[in-house]
């Protein structure tokens, strides 16, 4: 399995994984990610895990068909449930609702030793509150286009330090520093989401003034 088997998204979370660390990738689905990491040389082991056994089954096929049996072990888990805190470095979250990994980040009770590349599908601004809220800081991030849809890759390190982030901060993340193609194309769908809901709260005696000011905030990152 090459890098030409991986969809855009799952190219840059194993672009932010460490070379040399030990990874967990959890909901791996047909562990296409941590095979491609392991087979190209970038990680020397890991824990493909999945809440579900047909996916997993699936996964531990793929492994044995790349002869990774020896170095990719397979985890029923939920979560980081069944995998203890030595048998990795990283650990990668993708293809899921932002909630769902706030809530899965919440129940790993040693995720204050590890780094984690997280790629929601819905809600990164919940996920980049929760970061902060508990210490962590968005050390990387950018944003992949497949199609017309737009997905968010962010390395969460931990620091200690805690903060509330602003709306503006919170729907931005750090891609707001350097923007490029992809990340504007992302800023531009967070413009079309502002202008859905200031319309709808037009009709109302809702104050919308807080949605123009973040929506204004936006645009200029457009220019």
């Amino acid at each position: 399995m090459n890098s030409k088997k991986l969809s855009q998204r799952l190219r840059l979370c194993a672009d932010f994984v460490t070379e040399g660390c030990r990874v967990a990738d959890i909901g791996t689905d047909h562990a296409a990610l941590p095979v491609f990491l392991v087979q190209s040389g970038r990680c020397g082991g890991a824990v493909a895990s999945d809440l579900r056994k047909g996916p997993l089954s699936s996964a531990g096929k793929n492994i044995e068909a790349a002869g990774l049996s020896e170095k990719i072990s397979t985890r029923l888990s939920n979560g980081f449930d069944e995998i203890a805190e030595e048998e990795f470095d990283e650990a990668v979250i993708a293809g899921m609702g932002g909630l769902l990994i706030c809530d899965i980040l919440r129940r790993a009770h040693y995720r204050n030793s590890k780094s984690f590349i997280l790629q929601p599908m819905s809600d990164p601004e919940e996920v980049r509150r929760w970061l902060y809220l508990h210490g962590f800081e968005i050390t990387r991030e950018k944003a992949a286009c497949e199609g017309k849809r737009v997905y968010v890759v962010m390395r969460a390190d931990y620091t200690g330090q805690t903060r509330v982030l602003s709306d503006f901060e919170a729907l931005a993340g750090t891609l707001s520093a350097n923007p490029g193609k992809e990340e504007k194309e992302y800023f531009k769908k967070l413009s079309r989401t502002l202008d859905k809901q200031i319309e709808g709260k037009g009709h109302t005696d809702a104050d919308i003034s807080p949605l123009k000011a973040l929506k204004s905030q936006i645009d200029i990152l457009l220019r």
